[in-house]
């Protein structure tokens, strides 16, 4: 009798498990299309049987990789693989997300360094950022855009005074190795700050730097650049405006002056100042000057007080000069920082600082 007591609970207890996990028992199914990889190789994968992919649509592979697919030939897909292809081998499976090639975007993202899908990878934790954008978004028509009216201060003297860059334009920076393109491209991005601590939104300008190809060590290095670094247009038309012409003139009569001593007094006083000047926009590395700073010192130069000075001592002349403008004239800095041109009472002011200095420097 208590044998089959014992039969009927232990029956009764498996079939209110077995009733359990019925019932707890996921019955959804879901359909994905899936290919498999015919080839793969230099970051491109071959895949047959995504009939229904779309163009830029994100495909993954069964090792995790993501990929994105773009030729869509009759029999085969051509994917470009987001990562290591070495993980990938031929007959792996891809299956479609249905998804077209996004990315995360917002102001959660300045600051961070990020893959090109989006991903953290400054160990800083997850972007926060709930809005995203499509990478294949076509750009705005030249009607839309607003036009190019102010400038982009890059903090380089060569470049603000002779070839300004208006802020909205697009600029080519075209130089062999090793001969300071990114240097340029590094000491516009530091100016900025100057300008992003303030809080006028309008004249705030943030900045992207892509690296493509380039080494992990080296954005490392150029991340920890950044985060230790800490209508001006006419206000330098009116000091700088003579400047690109009288530097032409000068390396134009330079190449004639090597094969002969006899000069005029014009063309002499031509080459003296274009020495001058040449020296005066030699600048370092990851110093960008602000507006009032250049022109203060562009001043200088191309009104002609430089012009006995040796051209040797242009630099230390320089630095001396802006030390003693920062901590004795402020105010002056703070007017050519503010108004739209120089005015004359402006540039009186600033040639009886020169003067005024240069007497002392040179004593």
């Amino acid at each position: 009798a208590s044998k089959t007591c014992f039969q009927k609970t232990g029956t009764a207890e498996v079939s209110s498990i077995l009733e359990e996990r019925i019932l707890g028992a996921d019955t959804s199914a879901e359909l994905e299309e899936t290919g498999r990889v015919l080839s793969i190789g230099d970051g491109i994968a071959r895949v047959y049987g995504l009939r229904n992919v779309q163009a830029e649509e994100m495909v993954e592979f069964s090792s995790g990789l993501k990929g994105m697919s773009l030729n869509l030939e009759p029999d085969n897909v051509g994917v470009v693989v987001f990562g290591n292809d070495r993980l990938i081998k031929e007959g792996d499976v891809v299956k479609r997300t249905g998804a077209i090639v996004d990315v995360p975007v917002g102001e959660e993202l300045l600051g961070r360094v990020v893959d090109a899908l989006g991903n953290p990878i400054d160990g800083k934790g997850p972007i926060t950022s709930k809005t995203r954008r499509r990478v294949g978004l076509k750009a705005p028509g030249i009607i839309p855009r607003i036009s190019v009216r102010e400038p982009m201060q890059t903090g380089i003297k060569a470049v603000d005074s002779l070839v300004p860059i208006g802020r909205g334009q697009r600029e080519l920076i075209i130089g062999d190795r090793q001969t300071g393109k990114t240097s340029i491209a590094i000491d516009t991005i530091i100016n900025q700050k100057r300008f992003n601590d303030g809080t006028d939104e309008k004249k705030k300008l943030y900045c992207i730097y892509v690296a493509i190809g380039q080494k992990r060590s080296t954005v490392a290095q150029l991340v920890k650049r950044l985060t230790d670094a800490v209508k001006n247009r006419q206000k330098f038309h009116c000091v700088a405006g003579t400047m690109k012409l009288e530097l032409a003139q000068y390396r134009e009569v330079a190449a004639f002056a090597q094969f002969g001593s006899d000069l005029d007094a014009a063309t002499q006083q031509l080459l003296n100042r274009g020495v001058r000047l040449t020296e005066l926009l030699k600048q370092g590395q990851y110093v960008p000057m602000a507006i009032e700073e250049q022109v203060a010192v562009i001043y200088a130069g191309v009104r002609g007080h430089l012009d006995k000075l040796e051209p040797s001592k242009i630099t230390k002349f320089e630095s001396a000069f802006l030390a003693h403008v920062l901590s004795q004239h402020q105010a002056l800095l703070s007017t050519i920082r503010t108004e739209g041109k120089i005015s004359d009472q402006t540039e009186a002011k600033l040639k009886e600082i020169v003067t005024n200095f240069l007497s002392t420097f040179e004593a």
